[in-house]
């Protein structure tokens, strides 16, 4: 499986945001190169755990900025994935 190369066509225009998406795409990164390689399973939960919490934090961080800036799409992205948050709990 071939590793996610950043674009800038991932830019959301927010540097905290597009940061917290690199970090994103380099932890997805690190679980592929997983794949090809004998890592014990430990390490792979490990993994997978900060991935997820990461990700909560995110989603929690993306959501009060388009709080925070009025973004006009909100409704309409809360609908896209709902309860994401709440299953990452």
């Amino acid at each position: 499986m071939e590793k996610i190369m950043w674009g800038e066509d991932f830019s959301v225009g927010v540097r905290d945001l597009d940061e917290q998406h690199k970090r994103i795409v380099a932890v997805v990164n690190t679980l592929i190169g997983m794949i090809d390689t004998k890592v014990e399973s430990e390490v792979i939960s490990d993994t997978l755990t900060k991935m997820t919490q990461y990700a909560s934090d995110h989603f929690k961080a993306e959501e009060q900025y388009m709080l925070d800036y009025g973004y006009p799409e909100y409704l309409s992205q809360k609908k896209t994935a709902p309860g994401i948050q709440e299953k990452n709990r």
